[in-house]
């Protein structure tokens, strides 16, 4: 079974009402009518995770805030665990961060080996370079989902399922 990931978009008082009661996540995350504030992001999770921080599950802020930062929002498991969600300042943080990234100096710092004895997800890494194409091009979406999150003064929910 595959590991998907998933990112939405809150204003500050959707997040407030979901921290105040959790129970509505299932409702506000898979309701159609909030399709224009999620971005799916495939398989790509974990491998960008990793090529952002270089570790595979912890990192430094802000950077770690992209995929597997943040704050867990209740205890109910969407697929693989509970939601985690970001504050409006910490999507401005982090999208500060991701605006200066230079896609050819990750390009240079991949290693497929690195990733493989990390055991970064979906572990099909190699030395073609595709999967960094995959990964990069989900990047790209990531940034831009991240700049009009900050553009608006929202906060992120990132789950996989």
């Amino acid at each position: 079974m595959s590991m998907l990931g998933n990112y939405m978009r809150l204003k500050r008082e959707q997040l407030e009402e979901a921290l105040e009661n959790p129970d509505i996540l299932p409702d506000l995350l898979f309701s159609e009518e909030n399709g224009d504030n999620t971005l799916y992001i495939d398989k790509s999770w974990h491998g960008i995770h990793f090529l952002l921080t270089g570790t595979p599950w912890e990192g430094d802020p802000p950077l770690s805030y992209v995929i597997l930062g943040g704050q867990s929002l209740g205890d109910q498991d969407l697929g693989y665990g509970p939601p985690k969600y970001i504050t409006p300042e910490q999507v401005k943080e982090a999208y500060w961060v991701l605006s200066m990234l230079s896609f050819d100096e990750l390009r240079k710092s991949y290693n497929p080996d690195r990733f493989s004895e990390a055991g970064a997800y979906p572990n099909v890494w190699d030395e073609e370079g595709e999967e960094l194409d995959y990964l990069l091009s989900y990047l790209n979406e990531i940034i831009t989902f991240f700049k009009l999150a900050s553009e608006n003064g929202e906060a992120i929910i990132f789950w996989v399922e």
